[in-house]
């Protein structure tokens, strides 16, 4: 059910690091969540594009995007990727909803995903509020085994 391209950004190696591009505007955005620092990755914004520099490690990559000519209109994929010579795609979960309140209210959904929907949905803000927040342990866990799980959660009609 997963609608969107699960791609890897742009990569380009240099030296011990990878530097990658996504997007980020009003219906997308790709964030980089690093797992040992429990923290999404801080991205140099310019335009509609985030430039991050990942060191070899683990990395879910939070990808949002809403398209209102689908029903519903708004997908986050949670991608599980390798930063080592190159990157691995590990897994892929993804949540398909209309109703921002859906996947605030799901217990089953990770901290870190609803902070996105929060920022992207409710306040429609940047996603440079996302990037000084630390997430504890136990967060941290239940954002793996969410994306290890490789679920898709649909939001029914």
């Amino acid at each position: 059910m997963c609608r969107i391209n699960v791609r890897l950004g742009e990569m380009e190696k240099v030296g011990e690091h990878v530097k990658l591009r996504g997007k980020a505007d009003i219906n997308n955005a790709d964030l980089f969540y690093s797992v040992v620092n429990r923290k999404f990755v801080r991205g140099i914004i310019h335009g509609n594009s985030v430039f991050y520099k990942l060191y070899p490690g683990e990395y879910i990559e939070m990808i949002y995007y809403k398209n209102w000519f689908y029903n519903p209109p708004s997908e986050i994929s949670a991608v599980l990727i390798e930063v080592s010579d190159d990157l691995y795609l590990k897994a892929v979960s993804c949540i398909v909803y209309s109703n921002s309140e859906f996947v605030l209210e799901n217990k089953e959904i990770p901290l870190q995903i609803k902070d996105l929907v929060e920022v992207k949905d409710v306040k429609y803000r940047s996603i440079v509020e996302l990037f000084d927040r630390t997430y504890d342990e136990s967060e941290n866990e239940k954002l793996l085994k969410f994306v290890l799980s490789k679920k898709e959660i649909v939001e029914s009609e």
